[in-house]
């Protein structure tokens, strides 16, 4: 992995976003902050975060990137959890602690810039948020904060891994119709199953709003943090089947035949064909068949 690592930094340089700060960069924290997180290595990476690639080649490299980096980061993360006195289990409860850690230790950044950043925060419906509170944004996370997001999200989606048959990580631009994303974070997939679960959403998103929480800007305090576990159960548990193209090929003609009051014509019947990846019509329902008898050619 290292030796991968060293080979997919080679181009980073030249291919990085403008004016989109490096996990290296944002290590270099100029702030004054209340809690240093004692003992903690912040990630190093010369590349952007995952979710500000700019083009889908930038992403397959930002994605190998943080793949190569997944067992060192988790290993600091488990350390400075330890050190906290919190259990680092694929159980929902563990991470529903992590999350009350987060919610009291998290900070607003305190970097040059950082008081021009007020997004709109949805929970106060027509009353924008302060931009700071005590000199902290109230929308934008600490950096190393953005380095802990990232531990975290490598390891939850471990154990998202861990949970699922057949669980495993995939690039956002392997899915089917999706071929030129630009996002790099890693999902996980499973076997037999249409659905991904996104730990960098889950991770990053909590650690928003256990700011806009912390620094009062809002009180509901939302999901926890083991949520993400508690969907990933749900859906392991659930006994779902992927459609075969004969299924989805028969499916789609019913559609078209309850919404117009007759089946597709024999030329649309063709193309359907062919987009399922079919060479012959599929024995269809009686109903079906009739109605497809019926009509017109």
């Amino acid at each position: 992995m290292p030796l991968l690592r060293s080979i997919l930094t080679s181009f980073v340089p030249s291919m990085k976003a403008v004016g989109v700060k490096t996990y290296r960069q944002l290590a270099r924290e100029t702030g004054t902050y209340a809690g240093m997180i004692e003992g903690y290595r912040p990630y190093l990476g010369d590349h952007e975060p995952p979710d500000r690639t700019a083009r889908a080649q930038r992403a397959r490299i930002v994605y190998e990137l943080i793949l190569a980096a997944e067992a060192e980061r988790i290993a600091e993360v488990t350390a400075l959890l330890a050190r906290q006195g919190l259990a680092v289990t694929p159980a929902p409860e563990a991470w529903d602690a992590i999350g009350r850690w987060v919610l009291k230790h998290i900070e607003g950044s305190r970097e040059p810039g950082s008081d021009r950043y007020a997004p709109y925060i949805r929970d106060r419906v027509g009353d924008p948020p302060p931009k700071q509170v005590d000199g902290e944004s109230t929308t934008k996370v600490r950096p190393l904060w953005r380095s802990v997001a990232f531990d975290l999200s490598l390891l939850l989606g471990r154990h998202m891994i861990e949970a699922l048959p057949g669980g495993r990580w995939i690039r956002d631009g392997e899915q089917r119709g999706r071929e030129g994303s630009v996002l790099a974070a890693p999902l996980v997939a499973h076997d037999g199953k249409p659905a991904v679960h996104q730990p960098f959403a889950n991770v990053s998103g909590f650690m928003r709003h256990a700011l806009a929480v912390r620094l009062r800007v809002v009180s509901e305090v939302g999901s926890r943090l083991g949520d993400g576990l508690r969907w990933v159960t749900e859906a392991a548990e659930t006994d779902f089947k992927l459609p075969s193209a004969e299924e989805s090929f028969i499916n789609a003609v019913r559609e078209m035949a309850e919404e117009y009051g007759t089946p597709p014509d024999p030329a649309d019947l063709e193309l359907m064909l062919k987009e399922h990846g079919l060479t012959e019509m599929p024995a269809l329902p009686p109903d079906l068949a009739r109605m497809v008898r019926r009509n017109p050619t």
